[in-house]
């Protein structure tokens, strides 16, 4: 059995239909039409958190969608124009569209977690029939909810990404994998905090422009004596110094290994990571 195997499933408020941008999408022309086919879309998003695409390669198109959710493509293509005015859906670089709310709606649980959760639920106490010498739950069932619990614990303490900061760190991302060309580049925590931290002080399109500096810097991109590349997210958005560096790089067009081993010598920075 694949214990990690994951269950998604879509968590709704209980005032959802209050939410004033459902609302003013409900008073629409087929604006219950709309709604239907938001749900559908987060639910067909959810595997991905958001990101709506085709076997995690192809945007999917407005044909596609009406297809998939079987609904009128030209409602498709007016709800979509909604959601992104109201905030509700954004496109990303690569074409896809991301659905900004549904890291507040994502439920999930591995088929270990499941099957756990089922055995505490079918004991209910401990068995009467194995002696109870030390007042209590066997150790292991005792340990598994503590763990449990730490791990509730740590899920309720971890600040959460706001949707819309969520798109913007996604859009980065994929300028970043294109710029690059890093395809098959992940967007793991130390990557999303990175970005999202140089997020709260400059815009996206600060955060664009300094990739494109970056990748106009032979030096960055491998034209140097280790032949090593300094193009990681980790290095550009290390802090917000270098930051503004590679936006002065993107403003100075491209820029030669000679031109950037001066510059260092200059200030001394022979022995940093560039």
């Amino acid at each position: 059995m694949n214990k990690s195997k994951k269950y998604y499933w879509l968590k709704l408020k209980d005032d959802f239909f209050e939410n004033e941008d459902i609302k003013l999408i409900e008073v629409l022309p087929n604006g219950k039409d709309y709604i239907l086919f938001y749900l559908k879309l987060l639910l067909k998003s959810i595997k991905l958190e958001g990101k709506l695409i085709y076997k995690n390669v192809i945007p999917y198109t407005e044909e596609m969608l009406s297809t998939i959710t079987n609904t009128n493509v030209d409602t498709v293509r007016h709800a979509i124009k909604s959601f992104i005015s109201l905030g509700l859906m954004t496109r990303l670089d690569d074409g896809a569209l991301f659905m900004s709310e549904i890291n507040q709606m994502i439920g999930s649980e591995t088929k270990e977690a499941i099957r756990k959760r089922e055995y505490r639920q079918k004991l209910g106490h401990c068995p009467t029939s194995v002696p109870n010498l030390l007042g209590h739950c066997p150790t292991e069932i005792e340990t598994d909810i503590e763990l449990d619990l730490d791990i509730e614990k740590e899920i309720e303490n971890k600040p959460r990404m706001r949707p819309r900061e969520r798109g913007g760190v996604c859009e980065v991302f994929e300028h970043w994998q294109k710029v690059m060309d890093k395809p098959k580049a992940k967007l793991d925590s130390k990557r999303s905090k990175l970005i999202s931290d140089r997020l709260k002080n400059y815009s996206t399109a600060d955060l664009k422009l300094a990739i494109d500096g970056c990748s106009k810097s032979e030096f960055h991109m491998g034209k140097n004596p280790g032949g090593t590349k300094y193009n990681e997210i980790s290095n550009i958005f290390r802090d917000n110094e270098k930051l503004e560096k590679f936006i002065e790089m993107a403003h100075g067009g491209h820029q030669s290994l000679q031109s950037v081993i001066h510059n260092c010598n200059s200030q001394n920075f022979a022995s940093e990571e560039f």
